[in-house]
């Protein structure tokens, strides 16, 4: 007769599968959503990230695991709160903001235009790419020599006594 043999199986440890954001992560968030950034680098950056990792924030920040859970931890809690979720949020917000008034009650067109283009780049219609660059050519006086200074400061002082006295 054969005799059997039963080998128990080792009680499987209870694996923790709790993912939580690190400090860095979650400061860097929070700078994110304060708005009070130009760019998500920027706010990764004051948030401790060296530049080569704020240069792609989505592969070094959104992408992981733990940004996820903090961002679904403060929709969660956002919506116990108010009752609606972050993205409804946002998109009522964005929403009024097509419709915006100024304080006379008129369409105010340049904060509609403002939400328009922030709405086009959100749903990928327009790239920031594809805006122009507005550059502002200032020349700065005070980087030319003191001849120059003083030579432009004695023609101005002329031209604007003759045009005191043509009047």
């Amino acid at each position: 007769m054969k005799r059997r043999v039963y080998i128990k199986k080792p009680k499987a440890h209870a694996v923790t599968t709790d993912i939580q954001a690190t400090d860095l992560q979650i400061k860097a968030v929070d700078n994110v959503l304060s708005g009070k950034f130009d760019s998500t680098a920027a706010a990764m950056r004051d948030a401790g990230y060296s530049k080569t990792s704020a240069i792609n924030p989505w592969l070094n920040l959104f992408e992981r695991k733990g940004v996820q859970w903090y961002l679904e931890k403060i929709n969660r809690e956002y919506k116990q709160g108010t009752g609606i979720t972050l993205p409804d949020k946002v998109m009522k917000v964005y929403t009024e903001g097509l419709d915006a008034k100024d304080k006379e009650g008129l369409t105010d067109h340049n904060t509609r235009k403002k939400f328009a283009d922030e709405f086009s780049k959100f749903f990928g219609w327009k790239t920031e790419q594809q805006e122009l660059p507005h550059q502002m050519n200032q020349y700065n006086f005070f980087s030319t020599n003191k001849d120059k200074q003083g030579e432009f400061n004695k023609n101005l002082k002329r031209f604007l006594r003759s045009r005191q006295a043509s009047k």
